[in-house]
């Protein structure tokens, strides 16, 4: 019995040892020569069949299935366009090597639709897409073919906008029927902000573009982005042949690099096809008194619903025969005006009552002149007495330069802030002091008040390149309108030498208008703006400009390092970039240098710039757009490079 024990233990024992030899053996040969599994697959879904089939006429029936010639699914449905739009979203599915459609909306007679599913149809393993496919049918007894092609920019910084619905109507329609009806005809911006309206008759149309929010496939004229042009574009095209230049390597597999071949086939040409609509997003219409807040017995605030360009005047119900001006101070940023009490009364008041003069817009946006009294009740003392613990002294005082493009140069600026209104400022509070032979001396500088902010200082006078400066203030020098007494403060400013600024000077030509030059850096952050001017008068303003004129501007005292710069038109001589307001105004032009301009040490940059000569599209430098084209099959094409490098490598060592 033992004895068959032992024989039943070794014969496992054997095959343990053949089991692991074998598959020892196996892995050495897997390590000396591993089979090279071929090349990615990078070739996209091909269309076997439709039904009905692709371009059908008098059709009747609301499903739609597209067979393709490999397994298929659906990525991103929210790409695919249906023109002329639907009111109910169609239903849309993968199953296996087939797409299915169901319209929900009853077919319209004689309408040509339009399926674009830009590159959502992808295959199963490898995400290939089948992109700008369109799939196209008539309930007539013709297709209309005719197509409309362009851009969605961004009218700003001609940016390209994806998922914008485009839309087109008849150019005799009027101007109202664009926030009445929907969309006649649509298509959608792809990532690179590129559309194509498809089954148009052969007619002259206009073309608008917006961020549908509410899905409703027009425009609400209120808080959706939008673009449009006056222009209105006639539709036509053209039979030719198209060459294109086609790598075999991602068709067929081989271990030869680089076999590009010419392919020549017929291709019809619509037109127009350079169709551009700047993007903008319409200004806040809103306007009225949103809330106020006394956060102490000090100082109150108003928020208003719009950005305010002045402050808004009070008048004290308390006190009706005061001045405003003996009663508070203001100071105003963005959408917030504060007001810090002067009277002594109001400030002890447990309630101060003011009348307010004001615009407010209704629920239709139509402005009303309106007068409130608004009443701000004096906080709880228990509040005031704790605030007053953590902070000791509430008075501050701090003195900050520019910073950014202007720190360190004859441009950088010097302002005293004040965390409560001072009572009284003089020059004589102030000391400043430049550094010559390494000794600080005194030099003379104005001081002026800001005109939007009250409790700001600007101490004003001329920088040398290359030299030192230090202000302060001592202690108990200066005290607030409260009584507050201030510490002493100093602060210390140093300018870069003329040697290690550069300038750029910039002759610009086609432009015959007012219009405003922006320095931009690599982020496209605007660091400084300039007017450009006619060379002969530096000083005169560019409102009417002679074709064979070119206007100047010059960004001095730059450190080194690449600059773009951007110019926009100032069509109603305000200054700022203006948006547009359908229908009267267009966005103001915004043109971008395709060019980057180093600055060295030392030295002037003279460049000439011809705006209109370089298409919109094309202006903005790769280095600031935030939109790139995709690269997804690059990578797949790289890899397959790899892989024929390989075995073309290979194949050198067997013959070798």
């Amino acid at each position: 019995m033992p004895q068959k024990k032992e024989h039943k233990w070794y014969q496992q024992a054997t095959r343990l040892f053949v089991a692991v030899f074998t598959v020892g053996m196996m892995w050495a040969c897997a390590n000396i020569g591993m089979p090279e599994g071929g090349p990615f697959d990078v070739t996209p879904p091909k269309l076997i069949s439709a039904s009905p089939s692709e371009r059908s006429t008098n059709v009747k029936e609301q499903r739609i299935s597209l067979h393709f010639d490999e397994f298929v699914k659906i990525n991103g449905q929210d790409k695919i366009i249906i023109s002329p739009p639907q009111r109910q979203q169609p239903i849309i599915a993968s199953r296996g090597k087939s797409i299915h459609v169901r319209l929900q909306d009853s077919l319209r007679p004689n309408t040509t639709y339009s399926i674009y599913f830009d590159d959502a149809i992808v295959d199963n393993n490898e995400d290939n897409p089948l992109e700008r496919f369109a799939y196209t049918f008539s309930t007539g007894s013709t297709i209309d073919s005719m197509q409309i092609q362009g851009l969605v920019l961004d009218a700003e910084t001609l940016e390209p906008v994806p998922n914008a619905l485009v839309g087109a109507y008849y150019a005799h329609t009027p101007d109202s029927i664009v926030l009445k009806e929907a969309f006649p005809f649509a298509g959608k911006s792809n990532k690179l902000g590129q559309f194509t309206i498809r089954g148009l008759k052969d007619s002259v149309y206009r073309s608008f573009a917006l961020v549908d929010k509410d899905n409703d496939n027009r425009f609400d004229g209120l808080s959706e982005g939008f673009a449009f042009d006056h222009n209105t574009y006639r539709t036509s095209k053209r039979d030719s042949m198209r060459t294109d230049t086609i790598k075999i390597d991602s068709i067929v597999r081989r271990d030869t690099l680089y076999r590009d071949s010419l392919v020549t086939y017929p291709y019809t040409y619509y037109y127009p096809n350079k169709v551009v609509l700047r993007y903008y997003t319409p200004e806040n219409k809103q306007r009225g008194l949103q809330r106020h807040n006394r956060p102490d017995s000090l100082h109150f605030s108003l928020e208003f619903a719009e950005e305010l360009k002045h402050t808004p005047l009070l008048r004290s119900l308390d006190k009706p025969n005061e001045q405003a001006q003996s009663l508070y101070l203001t100071e105003r940023s963005g959408r917030t005006a504060t007001y810090w009490l002067k009277d002594k009364d109001l400030i002890s008041k447990d309630s101060i009552r003011f009348s307010l003069d004001y615009i407010k817009t209704d629920s239709l946006f139509k402005e009303h002149s309106v007068t409130d009294t608004l009443t701000l009740f004096k906080p709880k003392t228990k509040a005031e007495k704790s605030k007053a613990k953590q902070e000791p002294n509430p008075f501050k005082l701090e003195f900050t330069g520019a910073k950014g493009i202007y720190a360190g140069t004859p441009e950088d600026s010097l302002i005293l802030h004040a965390s409560l209104p001072i009572a009284e400022l003089k020059s004589t509070h102030i000391r400043l002091e430049e550094a010559r032979d390494s000794v600080y001396k005194p030099i003379d500088f104005t001081l002026k008040q800001d005109s939007t902010d009250a409790l700001n200082y600007n101490v004003l006078f001329k920088r040398n390149y290359g030299a030192s400066y230090r202000v302060r203030i001592d202690s108990a020098v200066v005290n607030s309108i409260y009584g507050h007494t201030s510490d002493s403060i100093a602060f210390t400013q140093s300018i870069s030498k003329e040697s290690e600024l550069g300038h750029l000077q910039l002759s610009i030509s086609g432009i015959q208008h007012r219009s405003f030059v922006q320095l931009l850096d690599k982020g496209n952050k605007v660091l400084m703006t300039r007017e450009a001017l006619l060379p002969q008068d530096t000083t005169k303003k560019a409102d009417s400009v002679q074709k064979e004129q070119n206007l100047i501007v010059t960004f001095s005292n730059l450190k080194p390092d690449e600059y773009f710069v951007r110019l926009y038109i100032d069509s109603n001589y305000d200054g700022v970039w203006t948006t547009g307001d359908y229908p009267a105004r267009e966005p103001e032009p915004m043109y971008y240098s395709p060019a980057k301009y180093p600055i060295k040490k030392s030295f002037t940059t003279a460049e000439a710039w011809a705006p209109l000569s370089t298409p919109l599209e094309a202006q903005k430098p790769q280095e600031l757009m935030k939109a790139k084209a995709e690269e997804t099959k690059k990578r797949r094409e790289d890899k397959n490079k790899e892989y024929y490098q390989r075995m073309q490598s290979k194949r050198k060592k067997k013959s070798s």
